[in-house]
């Protein structure tokens, strides 16, 4: 029975955790892999942090892009646009 509980609060962390996600902000489209994107954010690459986004963005050279931090803690979604 300890275990099922374990395993409910590692699931219940899970599913609160904060999603990192690059988006193209001219098409909306998430990044999934490199030079694939997708219209579907649960498909998308999550990163660590966004200071690891943010890298991948200017090691990348990637333009016109937003970091979506995504919670399900918050009723919406937190933009920042990343200038290259």
């Amino acid at each position: 029975m300890g275990n099922v509980r374990i395993s409910s609060v590692a699931t219940s962390r899970q599913s609160l955790r904060m999603k990192i996600l690059l988006q193209k902000t001219e098409t909306g489209l998430f990044f999934k892999e490199a030079g694939c994107w997708t219209q579907d954010s649960t498909g998308a690459c999550e990163f660590a942090n966004s200071l690891n986004a943010l890298n991948f963005c200017y090691a990348h050279g990637l333009e016109n892009v937003q970091l979506l931090l995504r919670s399900p803690r918050y009723c919406r979604d937190i933009v920042v646009r990343v200038n290259s």
